[in-house]
């Protein structure tokens, strides 16, 4: 009969133990209001562009402003596309497995 209320007790004991996260994940904490919370919830943080055919919706901050001129980017892809336009036909020329996997020189590579 003990053997059965020792089992009974770490039953409940681990019930016990095991609703505590349950119940905070049903329920989550209330955070405290400040002034800049309230503000932040005012402006609106993001909108949804729509599809396109690579990718789905996407959330977009509002608020993300571009730090580099246009100008600047369109060049940087304008170089990596001459770059990499040259990795092809010098493996068009000559084709060679150390050529294929070779590392390009642009800086938009990781």
């Amino acid at each position: 009969m003990l053997m059965f209320f020792v089992a009974l007790f770490f039953s409940l004991f681990g019930l016990a133990i095991l609703s505590i996260p349950f119940w905070l994940a049903i329920f989550p904490e209330q955070e405290p209001e400040f002034a800049e919370a309230r503000e932040a919830k005012k402006q609106p943080v993001a909108e949804l562009v729509p599809s396109h055919f690579f990718g789905e919706s996407i959330l977009v901050p509002l608020t993300a402003q571009p730090r580099v001129p246009l100008e600047a980017l369109l060049l940087q892809i304008e170089n990596h596309i001459r770059l990499e336009q040259a990795a092809a036909e010098s493996y068009v020329e000559a084709p060679g497995l150390a050529l294929l996997h070779s590392r390009t020189r642009s800086p938009l590579v990781h």
